[in-house]
């Protein structure tokens, strides 16, 4: 009696394709919807056409210590720009997924070579796109 592996010709693992953004499901973020201020009017859709900058603020790079105090009774200790970029600064998997996602939407990521450091990347397209 042959074995039944033997029948079928042995095939390699094909790499998994990440999901492109538009195909993952969407979840609300708690918080996130806000509703209208108690006076504002509506008074036109904003053409399809205009363009929007939208700011995305990244995670950081290591949490925030909120308990850390330094050196002097008084108040914490100054850092550098470099060692405050070290512990703060945007984490660069975070900043990648957000120039995937401005790619895949047909979004520009507007060039600031502080964003990393600041965590916020800016993104502009047309309000259709956004």
């Amino acid at each position: 009696m042959r074995s039944v592996i033997a029948k079928f010709p042995r095939t390699q693992s094909l790499p998994v394709k990440a999901l492109r953004f538009d195909e993952q499901e969407r979840l609300v973020l708690p918080g996130s919807e806000k509703s209208p201020a108690p006076n504002a009017v509506y008074f036109k859709a904003t053409p399809a056409k205009s363009m929007v900058t939208v700011s995305v603020i990244v995670k950081r790079k290591e949490p925030l210590e909120l308990n850390r105090r330094g050196g002097r009774a008084n108040g914490p200790v100054r850092i550098s720009r470099a060692e405050f970029q070290k512990r703060n600064g945007g984490d660069p998997e975070a900043l990648k997924q957000v120039k995937a996602f401005a790619r895949e939407f047909n979004l520009r990521v507007e060039a600031d070579p502080t964003s990393a450091l600041r965590r916020t990347v800016q993104l502009t397209g047309t309000a259709a796109d956004i």
